[in-house]
């Protein structure tokens, strides 16, 4: 794909039933489902994951679950690649992002392919991803805060309390950078491609979820690339339960 920004938004097609389902569909906790490269496996993992987070017909669910498959499937056939990490996240309401948490998605593989340093998200009910486009000078700000609170925050991995105070030091002086800065929002039926891993890579957030939110993300990749991401995922996460 060529973009000639660090962003391309979409319109995600979609059919009167399928938009019914997913009104239908009521989150009923806070959850997460990940899939590496198992395109074969999703549809089924998906109804699994809709039945244990929200309330609905069986029909609905399926519906929902072959709608975001079908969202996937584009996902990978744009990219023209076989390797994926797929997320979907379910919300409720929750004041813990009415400051935005402001923020780049760093590099999830070595890679020096252009068509690697893209990330597809889209909100499939409730508020869309909001994002911002600073100056130079805002952006050289945001990398010095950025760098100077990572530096702490490295040595406090082991202590959550404190590790915490710092991100929530790092969201607060990036709320104050850009708070008066144009601020858009990815409407319904809409889809982001926006770059990560470089030092232009788009600043974006979740948004203030004032209603209920299902959420997915896919970053595509060879299957290696994808297999290397999980595996330096899986150690981060064995390492922050120690």
């Amino acid at each position: 794909m060529n973009y000639k920004n660090n962003y391309h938004i979409i319109k995600i097609k979609i059919k009167e039933k399928e938009l019914d389902s997913i009104n239908n569909y009521n989150v009923i906790k806070n959850n997460t489902y990940n899939n590496y490269n198992d395109f074969n496996g999703l549809y089924n993992e998906l109804i699994n994951f809709l039945k244990l987070s929200g309330d609905c017909l069986d029909v609905d669910i399926k519906i929902m679950s072959k709608y975001i498959c079908k969202i996937v499937k584009n996902v990978l056939l744009k990219a023209k690649k076989d390797g994926f990490w797929f997320t979907i996240r379910t919300f409720l309401p929750t004041n813990e992002h009415i400051i935005p948490r402001w923020h780049q998605d760093g590099k999830y593989y070595n890679s020096n392919d252009d068509n690697n340093k893209y990330k597809f998200v889209a909100t499939i009910k409730g508020n869309g991803t909001i994002y911002c486009q600073p100056n130079e000078d805002e952006l050289i700000k945001f990398h010095k805060i950025k760098n100077e609170i990572d530096k702490e925050m490295i040595n406090l991995m082991n202590d959550r309390s404190k590790f915490q105070m710092m991100f929530e030091k790092e969201k607060n002086a990036m709320y104050e950078l850009f708070k008066n800065i144009k601020v858009k929002q990815v409407k319904k039926n809409h889809g982001l491609y926006f770059k990560v891993g470089t030092n232009d890579a788009l600043i974006h957030s979740e948004p203030n979820i004032v209603e209920q939110r299902v959420f997915i993300s896919i970053l595509t990749g060879t299957v290696e690339q994808i297999n290397e991401y999980k595996l330096k995922r899986m150690n981060f996460d064995q390492s922050n339960k120690k």
